[in-house]
């Protein structure tokens, strides 16, 4: 009985590294490489946190902006459904029509690729 304790926790020992490693390499692949760069962050409620752009890029989205709709995805419906892509790109040059809301007026916003 105890050498069957033994080869288990020897095993559990073993593994269990292993499959940390192998989680934490799959988070990172589908955060840097399979998961689409928008060229801006949002929180939880659908505001702009952060724009990552360059000195010499004029950014059409601003930090507080409000998403409202990126194509055909309400922001409704990406949140009851987080397996949808809220804005997806599929290759270079695709172009995202986004819809935000900044202060009280609504603005529909061609964001490219290139841009991003």
């Amino acid at each position: 009985m105890k050498s069957s304790q033994i080869k288990l926790s020897y095993f559990v020992e073993q593994a269990l590294p292993w499959v940390v490693l192998a989680i934490i390499l799959l988070y990172k692949y589908v955060k840097f490489f399979a998961y689409p760069y928008a060229g801006f962050r949002w929180d939880s409620n659908g505001l702009v946190a952060y724009v990552f752009a360059d000195g010499n890029t004029t950014t059409p989205l601003q930090v507080g902006d409000r998403l409202l709709k990126a194509d055909s995805v309400n922001w409704t419906d990406y949140k009851q459904d987080l397996r949808k892509l809220f804005v997806n790109f599929h290759q270079r040059g695709d172009v995202v029509q986004l819809r935000i809301e900044r202060g009280v007026q609504q603005i529909d916003i061609p964001l490219d690729h290139a841009w991003a």
